[in-house]
């Protein structure tokens, strides 16, 4: 949940209204999940290594590459659920879980 650090005043179209001003410096993994949802790349402070992000890939399908798999689906194309990835600090792209740490941080930002 995004942390609100006061109110501001917004005015459009005649409209006056009072908003809350979000702490984007403690957002936690609800506000991530949205970004991700949104086609962001999302990345925490707390994080080790460099240039880390991660990012949501959605459902699709790859053509068959391996011997193994090829023939086992119809037009040897390989079908996979959505997931996150994360390019770590290796500059490889991997399939992330986040950890409990990851899910209870309050320190995810978006990745411009």
């Amino acid at each position: 949940m995004i942390n609100l650090t006061g109110s501001v005043t917004i005015s459009a179209g005649g409209i006056t209204t009072q908003q809350e001003e979000i702490d984007l410096e403690a957002a936690d993994f609800s506000d991530a999940l949205m970004w991700l949802k949104d086609g962001k790349k999302v990345a925490r402070r707390g994080w080790n290594g460099e240039n880390q992000f991660c990012w949501l890939v959605p459902e699709g399908q790859y053509p068959a590459r391996m011997e193994a798999i090829k023939g086992y689906f119809p037009g040897d194309l390989v079908p996979y659920g959505a997931y996150f990835a994360l390019k770590n600090a290796q500059g490889v792209v991997v399939p992330w879980v986040p950890s409990v740490g990851d899910l209870l941080a309050c320190d995810w930002f978006v990745v411009e």
